[in-house]
């Protein structure tokens, strides 16, 4: 056991990601509020902080139909890390799975498992559970609006999170703010048997940006090439989360905000390799990062954060990264 506790807190690095997550199509929203109807496939990807609960309106206006259903919102939109996690995993499996007999599925091999964690299994001669160095964070908003104060010509940029709480809530359900974040979305669904349409769809969607933060503890090469894989796979518009995905919501792109790199006087830091594409800044407030005289923050220069120069060839770090050894190319 002892043995066991001193290889769990050995750290040889550790690297954290601020993505950006961009939609290139809508992106569901629904409740944190335990409704069967709501956990449905016309409600998905999103959820809200608090909860909520759902109103029936039967009104009709100059005979056309009003929604018949609208949630009340209680807290801020947000894309759970729990989702994204899921992702991650998924395409780490479509990448470095195994493949059965007749390469018709694919299966977590033993270097998925590591990464992300996993339970007792015999079966599988894991005698015991071992936890993640895979951590991502939920999704906010991120970005500001502005806004004008009655009564006078002031103008004030404010988050877009600020106006799920307190005396702003109010400005996302019923103020022309509503229409920069919030939207509804009709769709009349066919019956297959029948070709007859159903009764339409109300989807409520965002096409804000989002942002999170993933963290990788003693990542290694190929890690980070799953990582980049994935953003790769985005920009070639492959990635949708929710459901719903066929009928045209979910599609979005990561974009890399910041690449922090905290490297440790280890020798089997394998990301030592690409440390000429990392540079150090001197105040940059990160206060929650602890600094010891044995370790350095490094940051990802700017010109390495898209994937691709001008002429959409990959740069120079990308080119290092999947060059070096240590990881599966």
């Amino acid at each position: 056991m002892e043995k066991e506790i001193k290889e769990f807190l050995k750290l040889d690095n550790r690297i954290t990601l601020r993505l950006r997550i961009r939609p290139l199509s809508p992106l569901c929203i629904k409740l944190s509020c335990e409704d069967k109807e709501n956990d449905s496939d016309s409600l998905s990807v999103f959820q809200t902080t608090e909860g909520g609960k759902k109103i029936i309106n039967n009104s009709q206006a100059k005979g056309e139909k009003k929604a018949t259903e609208i949630y009340k919102r209680e807290g801020e939109i947000y894309i759970p890390g729990s989702t994204l996690k899921g992702l991650f995993r998924d395409r780490y499996t479509t990448i470095y799975g195994s493949v059965d007999d007749e390469k018709r599925n694919r299966f977590e091999t033993d270097y998925i498992n590591e990464l992300f964690g996993h339970i007792e299994d015999k079966k599988r001669e894991y005698k015991t559970a071992r936890k993640s160095r895979f951590f991502i964070q939920d999704s906010f908003l991120e970005g500001k609006t502005e806004k004008t104060f009655e009564g006078s010509n002031r103008i004030e940029k404010i988050l877009l999170r600020e106006l799920f709480y307190g005396k702003r809530k109010k400005e996302v359900l019923d103020g022309e703010n509503k229409e920069k974040i919030i939207k509804i979305r009709a769709i009349t669904p066919i019956d297959h048997f029948s070709s007859k349409a159903k009764v339409p769809l109300q989807y409520e969607y965002t096409m804000e940006s989002f942002s999170s933060e993933l963290i990788i503890n003693n990542a290694k090469l190929q890690d980070l090439q799953g990582i980049y894989f994935i953003i790769r796979d985005s920009w070639n518009k492959e990635i949708r989360i929710g459901n719903s995905k066929t009928r045209g919501f979910g599609l979005i792109k990561f974009e890399v905000e910041e690449f922090i790199y905290e490297q440790f006087r280890r020798q089997e830091d394998e990301l030592k390799s690409l440390q000429e594409f990392f540079e150090i800044k001197e105040n940059k407030g990160e206060e929650r990062f602890i600094k010891f005289n044995f370790s350095k923050i490094l940051y990802l220069r700017n010109e390495f954060k898209n994937l691709y120069e001008k002429d959409k060839t990959p740069n120079k770090f990308i080119l290092s990264l999947f060059k070096s050894k240590g990881g599966k190319n």
